[in-house]
């Protein structure tokens, strides 16, 4: 029974942790956007993202 739960825990646990880890980054994204924007950086950094992110 117990090396049946085992697995199906651990993989829950890995679930929500990726769950937790998405929206931190994306919290921390959006931090880091809103200060850039209300720096004048962004103007240096534009062409950065341009490059990074083609259209």
């Amino acid at each position: 029974m117990l090396s049946v739960l085992r697995p199906t825990k651990l993989h829950r646990r890995s679930k929500s942790s990726k769950k937790k880890l998405r929206s931190l980054s994306r919290r921390i994204f959006k931090k880091i956007m809103r200060s850039l924007r209300s720096h004048t950086k962004i103007i240096s950094l534009k062409p950065m993202l341009r490059s990074l992110r083609p259209r």
